[in-house]
């Protein structure tokens, strides 16, 4: 704690294990950490002209750029992610999505004032979604930032629906090449996830059961056939 401080020291362990397991003392992983908290540091710092705007970040969504629309959205899904993880207690993948925010928002650059608006938009949130395991560090920031009040005392910060669901797909389940049901899913799940809903879905359930699956053919972003015999 007196090298890398108490916030590192959470980070790493929040994000080292799961809360049910034990946790395995790592100095790689602390090292880790105060290089994760540094990058989000130096991140505010690089763009703290920026920041200090007070720009509008409700800009509208369909008029974005393609790269501003794509940090856009993952900003809201990351927001929806962190926040359903934290009540699960699950704070080792809600700081890996803040982590995946952060490599995105660092590699974004902007050419108009619309573009501003996110990267201001998605460095606050990540600040933010810090609070709960990074307090000092996030309300350090907040405050050299010029924003008022502690962090604690905020509502905690919200997503937009219509934008987490502008990432989503319907994908179609059927069996033996008939259509059985739908469901709408995220556009980056892989595979595995479309097969695991597809087998998860009630509908499907009553179509499959006691019958051998001789074959599930997958179509990224759109079907997943399941085969019986």
């Amino acid at each position: 704690i007196k090298k890398y401080g108490a916030d590192t020291v959470r980070v790493f362990m929040m994000f080292a294990s799961p809360v049910q397991r034990d946790l395995d003392w790592s100095d790689e992983g602390i090292e880790g950490s105060f290089r994760f908290l540094n990058r989000v540091w130096r991140l505010v710092y690089e763009n703290i002209d920026i920041l200090e705007l007070n720009l509008d970040s409700d800009g509208q969504f369909d008029s974005l750029e393609k790269e501003s629309k794509e940090l856009k959205i993952q900003v809201h899904k990351t927001i929806k992610k962190v926040t359903d993880d934290l009540e699960k207690f699950q704070f080792n993948t809600s700081i890996a999505a803040v982590m995946e925010l952060l490599n995105s928002t660092s590699k974004f650059e902007y050419k108009s004032d619309s573009d501003k608006n996110v990267l201001s938009e998605a460095i606050l949130t990540i600040i933010r979604l810090l609070y709960p395991i990074a307090p000092h560090f996030s309300q350090e920031l907040w405050s050299i930032l010029g924003k008022e009040g502690s962090l604690v005392d905020l509502q905690w910060i919200g997503w937009d629906l219509k934008i987490v669901k502008s990432a989503s797909i319907t994908v179609v389940f059927q069996v033996n090449g008939k259509l059985r049901s739908q469901l709408v899913m995220d556009s980056e799940s892989s595979e595995e996830d479309l097969k695991a809903a597809a087998y998860d879905d009630r509908r499907i359930k009553s179509y499959i059961e006691d019958k051998q699956v001789r074959k599930v053919i997958v179509v990224p972003k759109k079907l997943v056939n399941i085969v019986v015999g």
